[in-house]
This record gives structure tokens, C-alpha cells and sequence, in this order.
């Protein structure tokens, strides 16, 4: 029987018949580890794991999580090599909702977390399942680990929910707060997604100025008394080189440290900003205050929305003592 699945960065999630071998992982708190959640694939296969280490029943199928490791996730290593170490919820700092995602500690040995190193794509960035790839149709044994650990709340599922949806969106950056990395491609246009309070945010930030070149950048405050919410492009590595199109030739090169230039410059070259006057729409205008403020509140969810919700994790609704910490949080 096939398991249902919906691809996105990192891997399927949904379900696996229960012949199938899998590994078991306690938890993805990566301060509880045990030696028995590290595990051991081939390269460019797929993990399958049993995240609550459950019995088999007697249904036909059972709720497992599988996580394809691609041969392109990290050009560090040989096909013949193998995927060694540990799965684990990271939570940046400073955390912003939605913000944590599942990545791949890799390690030799299976009592050297602290001293392995995260799994990198291509980009250079760390390979990551973020939060909102696990919906409630299709993620739900990761999300019911997280809410048993206390690694999410309710309230960040509910979020979660209520910005992404079980929409498809585009594979686009989503970036949560300024100082995230993330990767450019300057022949192409620069558009990211902004967690909003009920949807994700577009914004078209930066046009093609080049034949090929990317680099890994960052959203930076400028500090400007007169534009408080203002923000540049901070050029963090260049990750290839960089040929400019012709009608850009003036452009300066953009070295590891600087600002990215505005493409647009009337006289002397300036860095590229953004800010309320130049936000190109109110979506980007929105998305500038997120940005700088956080996402906003989501509204309590509807009694139906609780039902779908609560009754894939726990099996029941939330008690009124649950809703009123969510609303406390909330406010």
C-alpha cells in the first residue's frame, strides 16, 4: 500500500507500511539524546522513523515519519559515504514564532552530539525541515513529539496553521527576522516570504543583476533614526563568481561583509534599502513590520479548527485551562 506524501526541502513525510524497517528516535529534544536515537543510513536514501517507538497495531498502516536524504544535501560528502548522527529540533536565538526547524547533527559515534556538526546543503546553509513543512495532515507524529517535549507550544501550531496552511507554497526563502542567512541568486529576482498574522508575506526584494552568482546575505538593521523599521542586504559569502550583466557593469563587486548596492543608483553607488517608502506594496509595507516586530497574534482558533487540531495530537480538545494559556500567551 503506498503511504500518502507531499515533497518538500528535505524529504516526504506520511505513512509507511509497518513490515518496512524503521529506526526508532525518543525525541528530538536535543538535550535528552539518547545513544539509541543515533542513527546509521546510506547516503541519498530514505530515513524512515518511528518517532513515539509505538507497537504495531492492528491497523493496516502506521504512522511513521520518512525523511529522504538527497544525494545534492551536502556536497561534502561521496555517495558511498554514510548519513551518521543525530535528528534534532533547533530553535534559533533570538526565536521568533515558527522560527525552529529539524536538523541533522552529524557525528561518527553516537555520544559526540556536542561535538559533531550540523549537515549542509549546497547553499551552505544547515539542511532543515522548518515547522511549518510539518502540517497537521502530513507531519503530525513529528508535531506530537515536539508537543510532548515541550519543544512547541499549541499556540505555535496554531500559527502555524493558520499563516501556511495545508497550501502549497512557492520554494521561496521564509525569512523570520533580520540577521537570517540566506542564500541569493543575483540572476534571478530576489523574493522572499515573510511569516505574516494570517498568511505568508511576498516580497520581491532585488532584481537579476547578473548571468550567474550567488551569495549567502542577511537582512540588516540600518539604525536610521528617520526610518526606524529601515533594513539592507548584508553580503554574509560569496558562494560562486559573479558576472554582472551588462546594463549592471557599474555595479560594485559585492565583497563578504558589505552592503549590497542599489541597483538603481541616480548618482554615486548606495546600498540597496528598504524601508515604509520604498516598500513596493502594502504586502512588502506588512512585511517590513513583521520583520521588525514579529508576525503579530493569532486569532483563538474556531471550535472546529480545535477539533482538527487537538484531535490529531492528543485525541481530545483542548481543556479550558489549555485555551486560557493560549489566549494568555496571545496577549
Amino acid at each position: 500500500m503506498a503511504f500518502r506524501h507531499r515533497r518538500f526541502d528535505g524529504g516526504v513525510v506520511g505513512h509507511w507500511r509497518r513490515d518496512k524497517k524503521v529506526w526508532h528516535v525518543s525525541t528530538f529534544d536535543p538535550t535528552r539524546l539518547l545513544p539509541s536515537d543515533w542513527i546509521n543510513i546510506p547516503r541519498s536514501k530514505t530515513l524512515l522513523l518511528d518517532v513515539f517507538g509505538n507497537n504495531p497495531t492492528h491497523r493496516a498502516e502506521h504512522p511513521f515519519c520518512a525523511i529522504s536524504f538527497r544525494a545534492a544535501d551536502s556536497p561534502h560528502m561521496r555517495r558511498d559515504t554514510r548519513h551518521q548522527g543525530f535528528l534534532y529540533y533547533h530553535i534559533p536565538f533570538p526565536a521568533r514564532p515558527l522560527s525552529g526547524g529539524l536538523r541533522f547533527r552529524s557525528t561518527p559515534v553516537s555520544t559526540g552530539f556536542m561535538h559533531g556538526t550540523d549537515l549542509l546543503c549546497p547553499s551552505g546553509l544547515p539542511w532543515s525541515i522548518p515547522l511549518h513543512e510539518f502540517t497537521p495532515r502530513n507531519g503530525h507524529p513529528v508535531l506530537q513529539s515536539l508537543l510532548r517535549d515541550n519543544l512547541v507550544s499549541f499556540s505555535d501550531v496554531i500559527a502555524s496553521t493558520t499563516t501556511f496552511g495545508a497550501t502549497k507554497h512557492p520554494d521561496l526563502p521564509v525569512i523570520h527576522m533580520p540577521g537570517q542567512p540566506w542564500q541569493l541568486d543575483l540572476s534571478a529576482p530576489a523574493v522572499i516570504l515573510v511569516p505574516g498574522p494570517s498568511k505568508p508575506l511576498r516580497c520581491e526584494l532585488y532584481p537579476p543583476v547578473a548571468r550567474y552568482g550567488s551569495a549567502l546575505v542577511c537582512l540588516e538593521r540600518t539604525e536610521n533614526p528617520t526610518a526606524p523599521h529601515e533594513l539592507v542586504i548584508r553580503v554574509l559569502e560569496l558562494r560562486s563568481d559573479i558576472a554582472f550583466l551588462p546594463s549592471y557593469a557599474f555595479l560594485p563587486h559585492p565583497d563578504p561583509g558589505t552592503l549590497l548596492p542599489h541597483p538603481h543608483p541616480t548618482h554615486t553607488p548606495v546600498p540597496w534599502t528598504w524601508n515604509d517608502a520604498s516598500s513596493q506594496s502594502n504586502e512588502m509595507a506588512a512585511a517590513l513590520l513583521c520583520l521588525a516586530h514579529g508576525p503579530g497574534t493569532s486569532p483563538l482558533p474556531s471550535l472546529r479548527l480545535r477539533r482538527k487540531l487537538m484531535h490529531r495530537f492528543y485525541g481530545r480538545l483542548p481543556t479550558d485551562e489549555e485555551l486560557t494559556r493560549y489566549a494568555a500567551e496571545q496577549g
